[in-house]
């Protein structure tokens, strides 16, 4: 049979709307490409800059065969597809959904949807089946053992460097919200910082270009600065599992606003979570505070969270942790 994996974004998002949900896509294909032949599937990824060209199947979807289409509330054609055609025809409908729940519980148990794959346990949705899938371990250079070279100059770099002589860099990727910024310009006086600095990347050769960079941390914070006001009772924090993918797949030493306890219990090991965030540098963990001022703690925990998150979410054993090969149809029965 055959696995369809589709990304499909609206016409007004851009062609960066692709490279956005990329690592959710990559990790899904590559992971379903670990057992193809074992399992006796073939996978086929459809995920260009041109969104009517993406649910164009290279061969129609028949009785048995998977859909898994990555993206948002607004693929509406998908929602018809598997409504009408596929579920007709016992097509397994399968939504990556790519978007944080802020309103609550969604529904998703509209006619021949199958299941949900969520990046972040922040979302609790209503549907016939359930999987968290964060977005995995996606190196960057053409082999892994380029990828494990370019971290190891890192670390390397590190355990050369003196405290009295390091002048350590804060850098942010991505877009500064009204609500980011609050946070940023707290950051702005921790003396732990030397420099802060913000940019928007896109794609592998911006994200490789990160990881060879020297004497620089990174932070991670979602669009809301996780404000407490902003979610209603009941909904937690998420994580931005997507945008650490690649991140971490250069070796990168995260620190991160806390996040809801099931994603963070996830990350552990590979992210520094500090819940104080926002506060004054002296009340943060001592841990966090004595590693940012030693290269050669930092050196350490890079090369030990790079280990770690390379094994643990490699896009197989995310898929494995998942169950996502436990029967399908067979298992849960037609979704009509």
């Amino acid at each position: 049979y055959n696995i369809f994996v589709v990304s499909c974004v609206r016409g007004d998002n851009g062609g960066n709307s692709v490279e956005i949900f990329q690592p959710m896509w990559e990790t899904v294909f590559r992971g379903l490409q670990s057992r193809d032949a074992e399992c006796g599937y073939r996978v086929f990824l459809m995920a260009t800059f041109h969104v009517d060209q993406n649910l164009r199947y290279p061969e129609e979807p028949k009785k048995g065969d998977v859909v898994i289409l990555v993206g948002h509330e607004s693929s509406t054609k998908f929602k018809e597809q598997c409504a009408t055609i596929f579920s007709q025809r016992q097509v397994y409908c399968i939504w990556y959904f790519s978007e944080h729940d802020i309103q609550g519980k969604l529904n998703f148990t509209f006619p021949g949807l199958c299941e949900i794959w969520e990046y972040t346990r922040a979302n609790s949705p209503f549907a016939r089946v359930v999987r968290y899938i964060p977005a995995g371990f996606l190196p960057v250079e053409s082999t892994v053992e380029g990828n494990d070279a370019m971290v190891a100059e890192n670390v390397e770099h590190w355990k050369n460097l003196s405290a009295k002589d390091m002048k350590l860099n804060l850098q942010f990727v991505g877009s500064l919200s009204s609500a980011r910024i609050l946070c940023w310009e707290h950051l702005k006086t921790v003396k732990l910082f030397h420099t802060l600095m913000n940019v928007n990347v896109w794609g592998r050769d911006h994200y490789r270009a990160l990881g060879r960079q020297k004497d620089t941390v990174f932070l991670n914070m979602h669009r809301h600065c996780n404000n407490g006001s902003m979610y209603p009772p009941g909904v937690t924090p998420p994580l931005e599992t997507v945008r650490l993918s690649l991140m971490l797949s250069v070796g990168a030493v995260v620190i991160s606003e806390q996040t809801n306890d099931a994603d963070a219990a996830v990350f552990d090991g590979v992210v520094l979570f500090e819940p104080q965030l926002s506060q004054p540098s002296n009340t943060w963990a001592t841990n966090l505070q004595k590693l940012l001022a030693d290269p050669q703690e930092i050196a350490r925990w890079q090369l030990q969270a790079y280990n770690r998150f390379k094994t643990k979410f490699s896009p197989k054993q995310i898929m494995l942790d998942a169950n996502v090969w436990d029967g399908g149809f067979s298992a849960h029965g037609a979704c009509r």
